[in-house]
């Protein structure tokens, strides 16, 4: 009878032992998430760390995390190329424990790490519990630059034959004196005072300069009407182009901006204003970074825009998927303004993009975009096409 007793009071106690823990414990799993490098390039690698801690005074014997991994992220240990991080460890009284992993950020754009869930027992299989956390973290990846010898057009000998012909136009930000009107003068050239004076029609005269500007104009419109869908691969090409001429415009001492018809942050068609220096090359990197592969207005609507928000000759690539004539007119219209425009159009293998008949007058280059299996994910890339004549 003494040893039935004693069973009964050792069974007794880790029973009561087990709801003590079960409420004391449960609960007190905290858990965070840390990145060694805020903005990464797609292809470099980061430190993801990830911290449990027990904040409870019973230890906590058993703990399995599971946290799945964004699709633009895959992990570097062994059997690399999962998108799950798990492992188990335990935690004792107030205790810290932190895990070191390597992560290969593989596609652009915003990543976030979705819910993880976590397992913990008392070590005995008597109580048991899972939780959802979450970590908040983020990882923003900017796109890989194009290597430079895989830029579809030949950009130093455009820009500069872009750059001598900036000596023969006015720049209005440089006036000089007045003239006579002549037939064709643009109506917002009329220098109203001195006509008014003078009784005759009279001009702003600028001086020339050499100023040159890059303006990269990404299109994610694929159908019309636009709103019906847009292609992520693409999108995400156009951003490596974009951040390859962003960054050889740099390199060559040009201003540079951007405009697009895709999203970001739930703002419509957003652009950067033109500007020339490291922080500015790290803002238009970052919201290549952001886009989404959405197009939140018409193309056409987007190159008109354009016509009146920049006056002074520019140099614009526009990078799309999608053309009809009504574009085909839109570009004819910015190059009679003064502007210089190329035609980058990407598509996918073996596929024809309606209505690049219209845009024989226009310089015009195609972008294959192509993907590879390497281990257990994707590796987009391109592939040129023609150059411009």
């Amino acid at each position: 009878m003494k040893v039935v007793g004693v069973l009964i009071l050792l069974l007794g106690g880790v029973w009561g032992y087990t709801r003590l823990w079960g409420r004391i414990v449960g609960g007190k799993i905290r858990y965070s998430v840390t990145i060694s490098e805020g903005r990464p390039r797609e292809g470099e690698e980061i430190e993801l760390r990830t911290i449990l801690e027990n904040t409870a005074w019973l230890p906590v014997p058993w703990l399995q995390l599971s946290q799945p991994l964004p699709e633009g992220t895959v992990l570097l240990e062994e059997g690399g190329g999962s998108h799950l991080l798990r492992y188990a460890t335990y935690l004792l009284p107030r205790q810290r424990v932190q895990r070191i992993h390597r992560l290969r950020c593989v596609r652009r754009g915003l990543q976030i790490l979705p819910t993880a869930e976590i397992r913990y027992s008392d070590g005995l299989g008597w109580e048991e519990r899972m939780e959802r956390l979450e970590s908040g973290c983020r990882i923003l990846v900017r796109p890989k630059p194009m290597e430079r010898d895989a830029i579809p057009f030949r950009f130093r000998e455009w820009i500069g034959e872009v750059a001598v012909r900036r000596w023969y136009q006015e720049d209005p930000s440089r006036l000089w004196g007045v003239r006579q009107f002549r037939p064709g003068d643009p109506y917002r050239h009329i220098h109203w005072a001195a006509s008014a004076r003078t009784g005759k029609w009279l001009v702003k005269q600028f001086e020339t300069s050499s100023r040159t500007v890059l303006y990269g104009v990404l299109n994610h419109q694929l159908f019309e009407p636009h709103w019906l869908g847009s292609s992520p691969r693409r999108v995400d090409a156009q951003c490596r182009l974009a951040a390859a001429l962003f960054r050889r415009s740099e390199e060559l001492g040009l201003e540079y901006g951007l405009y697009s018809n895709g999203s970001w942050r739930g703002r419509r068609s957003f652009s950067i204003p033109p500007g020339r220096s490291p922080e500015h090359l790290e803002a238009v990197e970052t919201a290549l970074g952001r886009l989404l592969p959405q197009a939140q207005e018409p193309l056409a609507d987007l190159l008109r825009r354009i016509r009146e928000e920049v006056s002074n000759p520019s140099f614009f690539v526009v990078m799309t998927g999608y053309w009809d004539e009504n574009l085909t007119s839109a570009a004819e219209e910015l190059r009679r303004r003064g502007h210089d425009l190329i035609l980058v159009c990407f598509r996918e293998p073996d596929e024809k993009v309606e209505g690049l008949d219209s845009a024989a007058s226009l310089p015009l280059v195609t972008v294959t975009c192509w993907s590879e299996r390497r281990g257990r994910h994707e590796a987009d890339g391109c592939r040129e096409g023609r150059d411009p004549a």
